[in-house]
């Protein structure tokens, strides 16, 4: 094959792969000496990779070519590149334990990523998707709200869900938001901040206070107002949400209004 041969697919196969005129998304097995001198060349600034998984086994189950060991490979070289680096990880895929996911977390965190995204894997069959039943789909929502408290704990910004970003603004077009995953996952988060305020407090709560910015009032109720049920079923705990525009979108008050008396 010739150079000017070569050349030309190259092309071709960068456009086809890109997010925007920034980004582009890759397999691991894609990337090479060639690719990456290509992308220098071009306006790509980050290099997303689907890694999916780091467990071995798993990732040859779904008959994906590459290791753990050929993810690492490329990220080095991405970075070392001086492209900023993007890992997409798949949550639920088969025989993939709640464990494995959160092994799977920790592992792509080592690789220091500036961008992470997390997808639910999808149910296909005869090429249409199905969808999880409520228990499977609580208990991929937990799996992927863990990988986030992972990557957070690594200092990872930019965390998004599918299509739709925890804490930043730029959406990805591309993935599963089929039921909006992403606003379960982080309806959990918003519960999690309340009951972990709550449990802090020497004393059973009685009612609770949440300030947040507008655009989180929603989370904050959760799903048909899921949150403040399962707040008033498991702890007891009336929950009053209050909004104000001077709170920074993501951020809250929370406040004890009163306590239960002996």
């Amino acid at each position: 094959m010739n150079k000017e041969k070569t050349q030309v697919i190259t092309d071709e196969f960068v456009e086809k792969r890109k997010i925007d005129e920034q980004s582009v998304l890759l397999s691991p097995e894609e990337v090479n000496k060639e690719l990456i001198k290509k992308l220098k060349k071009s306006k790509i600034k980050i290099v997303e990779i689907i890694a999916k998984s780091s467990n071995n086994y798993i990732l040859k189950k779904s008959d994906n070519a590459y290791t753990y060991e050929k993810i690492k490979k490329v990220a080095k070289q991405i970075k070392w590149n001086g492209f900023k680096l993007g890992i997409h990880m798949l949550v639920g895929m088969p025989e993939s334990t709640k464990i494995d996911d959160y092994n799977s977390a920790k592992d792509f965190a080592k690789l220091k990523p500036k961008i992470v995204r997390i997808y639910p894997y999808q149910i296909e069959e005869n090429k249409k998707k199905i969808e999880y039943d409520s228990v499977i789909l609580m208990q991929i929502v937990e799996r992927c709200k863990e990988c986030v408290y992972v990557f957070n704990e690594k200092g990872i910004d930019e965390i998004a869900i599918g299509m739709q970003n925890v804490g930043v603004n730029n959406n990805l077009h591309i993935g599963f938001n089929d039921f909006k995953f992403a606003e379960l996952v982080e309806d959990s988060i918003w519960y999690d901040s309340i009951v972990n305020k709550i449990k802090k407090v020497n004393a059973k709560v009685k009612e609770v206070r949440v300030t947040v910015n507008p655009k989180n009032k929603r989370n904050v109720l959760g799903n048909q107002k899921s949150n403040i049920k399962k707040l008033k079923d498991t702890y007891e705990v009336d929950v009053l949400v209050q909004e104000d525009e001077e709170i920074k979108e993501g951020k809250s008050q929370i406040e004890i209004l009163s306590i239960y008396e002996d």
